[in-house]
């Protein structure tokens, strides 16, 4: 199978050659995490309606005139009152559905809970929701699939995704022309994003779209960022982390101050997991391996035009306090360490 699966990961057609490499990476791997979080269903499509319910439920009390007297028979002044208030109820109800959606770009809080996320929410808006689904940290390729949800009745027409370019990245969408999200329904859409050298600035994804007839654009901010192509380096002892991080001359370091931290080793499993990185046992090698987070990695990259692999190794240290880290990397290339602090500062930074 792996065989039949590797004779495709070249092929013309995109989509084969998308999922030849997924299944490939998938077969490859032995992260049983990463295969249960590949494999998790995806947050589900909300569909409020408690609203509506409710203004029906005040519609028929209104009408019925349930609870009014216990059911005492009204005279001829209070079937009028009541006939007035449903006709007010019946305009504020009108108001409500002529009331103009107003649309709007992603939230910096919405943007820093995916980034340390394989799934969740890039926008949640009382009519469009947008679901991602990611699988980082296998190689030079990073794979998503974007939900876009419709809340309302109205359909979404002619939505199309356009990415800012940099010569540090492709990324490809498909589809890649327009498409009508159906009202009450949702569709989805593939992005294959490689990496061709590192980098801090995350890629911008601008959307536009019709909605009863008027045109409306949506700026999103794309978890794509040098830590998402950083692969687990091969396992190193205490020792040889301690020799090779003397060997290594060129350093980028920093002081973050994060949110408080309530559990150290939960926390230290999440940047782990966040950097797609290798925990180094520092035990017996530092004197408080319970606060300090020795890392290992290899970030992968593909050259542009080539297509020859890129890897470069990295090592990072992060000690740790109750609400702020300093984390330090180290490599041969100084700009990927500064680069790979950013997205750290980026992820951590209360």
């Amino acid at each position: 199978i792996a065989s039949i699966l590797a004779s495709y990961r070249e092929h013309a057609d995109i989509e084969i050659q998308q999922r030849a490499c997924e299944y490939t990476a998938l077969a490859e791997s032995k992260d049983q995490e990463l295969m249960e979080t590949v494999f998790d269903f995806m947050p589900p499509f909300e569909n409020d309606s408690a609203k509506l319910i409710k203004k029906v439920e005040d519609a028929e009390i209104k009408r019925t005139g349930v609870g009014a007297n216990e059911g005492e028979a009204k005279d001829e002044d209070e079937d009028e009152e009541e006939d007035d208030e449903e006709e007010a109820s019946e305009e504020e109800e009108d108001d409500d559905e002529d009331e103009e959606v107003e649309f709007r770009n992603q939230t910096a809080e919405e943007f820093k809970t995916i980034m340390t996320a394989s799934s969740g929410y890039l926008l949640k808006h009382e009519v469009l929701q947008i679901g991602v689904k990611m699988m980082a940290g296998v190689s030079h390729d990073m794979k998503m699939k974007i939900f876009y949800g419709n809340k309302s009745s109205s359909d979404l027409e002619d939505l199309k995704a356009i990415v800012t370019t940099n010569p540090a990245w492709t990324i490809k969408l498909s589809p890649s022309e327009g498409f009508t999200v159906p009202g009450k329904k949702q569709e989805s859409q593939f992005l294959l994003a490689t990496a061709h050298r590192p980098f801090s600035k995350p890629p911008v994804m601008g959307l536009q779209f019709t909605f009863n007839g008027e045109v409306q654009r949506v700026k999103i901010k794309l978890p794509i960022f040098t830590t998402q192509f950083i692969t687990s380096n091969d396992e190193m002892s205490g020792s040889d982390y301690l020799n090779k991080w003397k060997s290594l001359e060129k350093e980028a370091k920093t002081i973050v101050n994060c949110d408080p931290i309530d559990d150290m080793e939960t926390f230290k499993k999440g940047i782990v997991k966040s950097l797609h990185c290798s925990e180094v046992d520092m035990t017996g090698i530092v004197s408080n391996p319970q606060n300090i987070l020795c890392l290992c990695g290899m970030f992968e990259a593909s050259r542009a035009g080539s297509g020859e692999s890129i890897k470069l190794p990295f090592l990072a240290r992060f000690q740790l306090k109750s609400e702020m880290f300093q984390v330090s990397v180290r490599s041969s290339v100084g700009a990927m360490n500064q680069d790979i602090i950013d997205c750290v500062k980026m992820m951590y930074s209360a």
